[in-house]
């Protein structure tokens, strides 16, 4: 029995020692776990050489040297640099500084590339300087019209952009190509680059704006080793991490991808055939396809997304913004369908360590933290319109809605208009009398996020989250691994209807986007930790762009001529000129004062016909031609153009 009764004796003593020890070393006033020295690795450092991971081998000319930060890394992705501006160039990039020593000469090439949907690039402008560039592209169509050196294949899309720039400034409404000025960016650059192709506008934010706000925001689960609650309150601290030639060059790359979205040729001729196909059906009074109709005002919004500075972490967001508008013109409604795709690149905020026990060291705030990240935790988008009588607009079929626990939704965005629908594009082709109808799908993959979608009268919001990941343990600290989705490339789609009744001038869409990113972290003191935080950063971006508006009513022209030419002319008029000549001529416009669309055509036709001059010689009309247009409703001559072929 002695002896069974020592040896159970040194078991118990063994044990307790063993509690005993085990006590002393991993308990004191603090209340967490010991930290094993294994469970800290070390932090990557950031790269900091340009990856060059896209190119562009479009024909680009840029205009001097001296460019820097995002500009020059989308310089050092040319593979075809070409040292003369001439109309075969794809890409032109200039800086804002450059725009007042343009010549008319090269203004005027500027805008034959661009009305081949070439690519505009003007880097780090001034407001004064983009305003002073919109102008130049507008004089020059202006000069060319009137010498008839414009190119007869100006698309009608080009027109409507130089058609926003007059407006803007005459003072008529505000429009996306001139800009209101304010103190500072009439000195400083607004943005890094702004480009225009067509109807699409790119916009880069001012990576380097000290000012752009950026709300550090401290949560807690409990308080540190002396019982103070420092953590658990909320900090505003704008900050901006320090970026370097790989930064730049993740943002050139998105910038270089959209320069080499431009449309070959073959592309453009099959959407003039689907548009001419769809503009013929609309004349049987039957609905036609909207997106054949017309294409989409398309605006890209680029910018960085960090985490805070204990990592530093920078990856770059794009939101893209499809509007489609039209109008009612039985009941005078503007309707406008738009989509906003958010497309956060949470891989470059380099998640990590893998592995639950391991955590990165850093020293930030003068205190040494333990942290696990960054990753994606929120993106959140509110939108409004502004504008004549918006008190009466309506908010329709705003997708997706509330949604939990799916791992895929689809956004659908239709509609149908009945009647007389007035479009984007003014112009004889500016509307349709059989209706439209609109249909598109966008789908999203939503794993781990839900969806709280609401609306603020007119304005619909939407909040996409997912979960954080959590510290437990108990004899040392472990972390969750955040969703994939939070720590990878992230897509999300929004689309909205706003039904606008008695519109009139310009409407500007104002859109807040928010990518909230996050760090899991506890600060330690020796061996202890003192509570674990989350330390989260709110990326806010503010954008405000106008729409372009609908044609809202027709305008009915008369068109007459004289000649001394031969009787054939009316035939060779209708057999060849057949989409310009029409003595009863319908115009659709933005309001039966304005005559832009009207201006437009007119010089189309009378540059067509100064490009035919040896063709009609060829065909033995010679002498004086005059054409001449007028209101339907007014027996004056609104303009007068005359071609002379001589023997």
């Amino acid at each position: 029995m002695k002896i069974k009764a020592t040896a159970f004796s040194a078991i118990a003593w063994n044990t307790l020692f063993s509690i005993a020890l085990l006590s002393l070393t991993c308990c004191k006033d603090d209340d967490g776990p010991a930290i094993p020295e294994s469970s800290t690795v070390e932090t990557p450092e950031r790269p900091t050489t340009d990856a060059l991971t896209v190119t562009s081998p479009l024909a680009t000319y840029v205009f001097g040297e001296g460019y820097t930060e995002v500009p020059q890394a989308i310089i050092n992705r040319l593979t075809n640099r070409v040292q003369s501006l001439d109309g075969t160039v794809s890409t032109v990039i200039l800086q804002g500084a450059q725009v007042g020593s343009l010549s008319d000469q090269q203004y005027e090439t500027l805008l034959t590339i661009f009305a081949k949907d070439g690519n505009l690039v003007v880097t780090t402008p001034t407001v004064s300087q983009w305003n002073a560039f919109a102008k130049g592209l507008l004089d020059a169509y202006l000069r060319m019209t009137s010498n008839g050196t414009l190119p007869p294949a100006l698309s009608d899309q080009v027109e409507g952009v130089l058609n926003g720039i007059q407006k803007g400034l005459v003072g008529d409404s505000k429009t996306l190509y001139v800009f209101d000025g304010d103190e500072e960016h009439d000195t400083e650059h607004f943005c890094d680059l702004l480009a225009l192709r067509g109807n699409d506008t790119y916009y880069l934010d001012d990576l380097n704006d000290a000012d752009d706000t950026k709300q550090t925001t401290y949560f807690s689960f409990d308080k540190d080793n002396e019982g103070n609650s420092d953590l658990n309150s909320e900090e505003t601290e704008p900050w901006k991490a320090d970026l370097n030639a790989y930064d730049y060059g993740v943002s050139a790359d998105k910038v270089v991808e959209w320069l080499n979205q431009q449309p070959n040729q073959g592309q453009k001729d099959a959407a003039m055939m689907t548009r001419g196909y769809a503009l013929l059906k609309s004349q049987t009074r039957a609905s036609a396809d909207l997106t054949e109709l017309m294409s989409a005002q398309t605006k890209y919004y680029q910018f960085n997304v960090y985490t805070n500075d204990i990592f530093s972490s920078v990856a770059s967001a794009v939101v893209t913004y499809d509007i489609w508008a039209v109008n009612d013109m039985t009941n005078h409604v503007d309707y406008y369908l738009i989509h906003q795709g958010i497309d956060a690149k949470n891989a470059g905020l380099n998640c990590g360590p893998e592995g639950a026990k391991y955590w990165y060291e850093r020293n930030s705030g003068g205190h040494k933290w333990e942290a696990y990240g960054g990753y994606m935790t929120k993106i959140e988008s509110r939108n409004s319109l502004s504008g004549a009588n918006t008190g009466s607009l309506e908010l329709r079929d705003h997708k997706p809605g509330t949604t939990v626990g799916a791992t895929q939704v689809s956004t659908d965005l239709s509609y149908n208009i009945g009647g007389e629908v007035g479009l984007s594009a003014e112009g004889v082709s500016g509307g349709v009398s059989g209706g439209v109808h609109f249909g598109q799908s966008w789908t999203t993959n939503i794993p781990d996020l839900s969806i709280s979608a609401n609306s603020d009268g007119s304005s619909p919001y939407w909040v996409y989250s997912g979960p954080s990941p959590k510290a437990h343990g108990k004899l040392y600290y472990e972390h969750d691994d955040a969703a994939n989705i939070l720590q990878n490339d992230c897509q999300v789609h929004n689309s909205w209807i706003w039904r606008q009744p008695d519109a009139s001038g310009t409407y500007t869409l104002s859109s807040d986007v928010n990518v909230h990113t996050e760090i899991l972290a506890y600060r330690t003191k020796g061996l202890w930790w003192s509570g674990s935080v989350y330390m989260g950063l709110d990326n806010k971006q503010h954008f405000e762009f106008v729409l372009t508006p609908p044609a809202r009513v027709t305008q009915r022209w008369q068109m007459s001529y004289s000649s001394s030419m031969d009787d054939n002319v009316d035939q060779y008029l209708e057999s060849r000129y057949a989409d310009y000549w029409k003595p009863t001529l319908t115009i659709y416009a933005n309001s039966n004062d304005d005559t832009n669309a009207l201006e437009a055509f007119f010089a189309k036709f009378a540059s067509v016909l100064r490009n035919d001059v040896d063709i009609w010689r060829k065909n033995g009309h010679t002498g004086d031609f005059t054409f001449s247009v007028k209101r339907e409703d007014n027996p004056s001559i609104y303009r007068t153009f005359t071609l002379s072929v001589g023997e």
